[in-house]
């Protein structure tokens, strides 16, 4: 009995280490300036808030893009003959990713979110400032969702 116990415990303590996504929320209106300036964001962006509701529906939408992402790329490199060249470009479960989130208003007033992935940081301080990468593979990527309409607007 005390040994099944310990194993219940054991399980779900390495469900939660496994769930732990790390995230920084960057909210200096710099930081909006420079993704305007590298057309990541649409030049009417305005900085804004999310609410504890809207992370979580944040966190669900970024799920939702990346499946819906990966299946296209599988599809596509299998109906391209070379199934196995997918992974390269497959976006891992989140808990391989530090995740920046960048909330703005679009020009409509619809509040937005830029998502930045990053496997890796450099040692650079994550939570204070984006970190560019201009890569190709499955280490970085980026999503910018319209939490409105719960649409995935870009991803890569």
């Amino acid at each position: 009995m005390k040994y099944n116990l310990f194993l219940i415990i054991v399980f779900f303590g390495l469900q939660a280490c496994e769930s732990q996504v790390e995230y920084a929320i960057l909210k200096e209106p710099e930081i909006v300036r420079e993704l305007i300036s590298y057309k990541s964001i649409p030049e009417s962006a305005k900085l804004s808030n999310l609410t504890s509701g809207e992370f979580d529906l944040v966190l669900k939408l970024i799920n939702e893009s990346i499946r819906d992402y990966n299946a296209k790329v599988k599809e596509g490199f299998r109906e391209n003959g070379h199934p196995d060249r997918a992974r390269r470009y497959i976006i891992k479960k989140l808990k391989n990713y530090k995740i920046q989130i960048v909330t703005y208003l679009n020009a409509k007033g619809e509040k937005e979110v830029w998502i930045n992935g990053l496997c890796d940081t450099w040692d650079a301080d994550w939570t204070k400032g984006v970190i560019y990468v201009f890569d190709v593979g499955n280490c970085y990527f980026n999503i910018k969702i319209n939490l409105d309409t719960k649409e995935c607007l870009a991803i890569g």
